[in-house]
């Protein structure tokens, strides 16, 4: 409809445009994580693990639309598939690179300011202060926010964290 900052974002067009993005990225993510069987995930596992690849290799302030917790899920559910895996020449290679892979998105996770609980004193010109309550749920990019926003994001986190650990201990039993 119009324009609403300087930013290459801040037109409707663009807004647009990044979510029309962000819906064919998650697509194949989406898809691993609601199949039932393994067998029809199995179909996307390739597409999204690439698709995993895109969001992390992006700014993530561009971006900041691929909710990453499904994107952990679906390496995951890729990761702990054993059979898949044995059908690999070499297991161990692909098993490492999707740890590798769900590092990255734990990683990228924990850089994010809206997984990120903001610090009560923020330092401005090398000086403590208080922000004001105008701007104690503004996060240093400029996004507006609430404490149980940042609590959602902050368990979100946790919980992928608390799956990626399950799943290495169910490997670990597995080798």
């Amino acid at each position: 409809m119009g324009t609403f900052s300087t930013d290459s974002f801040g037109n409707d067009d663009a807004i647009d445009l990044k979510a029309d993005i962000v819906a064919r990225m998650m697509k194949p993510i989406l898809l691993v994580v609601r199949r039932k069987t393994l067998r029809n995930a199995r179909r996307h596992y390739d597409a999204a693990r690439a698709a995993v690849q895109f969001v992390l290799s992006h700014n993530p302030q561009i971006l900041d639309g691929p909710p990453l917790p499904p994107a952990v899920r679906a390496l995951v559910r890729i990761r702990g598939d054993q059979e898949w895996l044995e059908s690999w020449t070499e297991p161990a290679d692909i098993a490492a690179a999707i740890d590798r892979e769900i590092d990255a998105v734990i990683d990228r996770m924990a850089s994010m300011p809206k997984y990120v609980v903001q610090p009560r004193h923020l330092v401005a010109g090398g000086r403590p202060h208080r922000p004001s309550s105008q701007t104690r749920n503004t996060l240093s990019i400029g996004c507006e926010t609430t404490s149980s926003a940042r609590a959602r994001a902050k368990a979100e986190l946790h919980e992928c964290r608390a799956i990626v650990r399950a799943l290495r201990i169910s490997t670990r039993r597995v080798a």
